[in-house]
């Protein structure tokens, strides 16, 4: 059941162009507000994530290890960016979501695991697990509490991995809104951040694949 769920949610989303190479890192730069953000900023926040996800414990149970990627991952993003202004929010509500907030407070952040199709072009990616009251408030616009720290205009970005014992992959995506039971009706943007790999980063991944259905993956109820 929680297998067609999924598959339900994700096909049901359509395709969005991912933006790939210098395209992304461009359009990164301008969410952050700064010049190499991709290399400052988000490969070493998923590599915190990654390195946290491997290392679960001998007793840890079954969730400890997405558990500990979203916590490394999220304090090395908001160090990171904290550097060039952004902000922890005050608020305990939007803390305890994991947002970081730009200092104009146009834009936040926030780390989000996403499927299989995560970071890859021509696929329909779909949040892990169903966003809450917070997110889906931020995203739709419609603040039934006040917030100081973010209004109805602000973006809310989803930093979207996807972590393996072998490695990640993510995006930065914008969401377009949240519909029932908390999943994404779809994306604005999806822009591909990637590790640089030796002998220089590769520049030949399409941005325009074959509309492909997202991989299943492994789903199961929000905490």
């Amino acid at each position: 059941m929680l297998r067609c769920l999924a598959m339900s949610n994700a096909s049901s989303i359509p395709v969005t162009r991912l933006r790939v190479g210098a395209a992304a890192d461009h359009r990164l730069d301008r969410v952050v507000g700064a010049p190499s953000s991709r290399t400052s900023v988000f490969v070493p926040t998923l590599n915190a994530a990654g390195n946290a996800f491997g290392v679960p414990g001998r007793f840890a149970p079954p969730a400890a290890r997405g558990m500990r990627a979203w916590i490394d991952g999220t304090e090395e993003l908001r160090l990171r960016l904290h550097g060039l202004g952004w902000q922890v929010p005050e608020r305990a509500t939007l803390d305890a979501a994991g947002l970081v907030i730009s200092p104009n407070g146009e834009t936040a952040i926030a780390m989000v695991s996403g499927d299989g199709a995560t970071g890859r072009p021509g696929y329909r990616p779909q949040v892990r697990y169903a966003r809450g009251r917070v997110a889906s408030e931020v995203v739709q616009g419609v603040l039934f509490e006040e917030f100081a720290e973010v209004s109805r205009t602000t973006q809310l970005w989803f930093l979207m991995h996807e972590i393996g014992l072998d490695g990640w992959n993510a995006e930065l995506a914008l969401p377009l809104g949240v519909g029932k039971g908390g999943w994404i009706t779809g994306w604005r943007e999806r822009l591909q951040i990637v590790e640089d790999r030796p002998g220089g980063r590769d520049e030949s991944a399409t941005d325009t694949g074959p509309e492909l259905r997202a991989p299943t993956v492994r789903w199961r109820d929000p905490a």
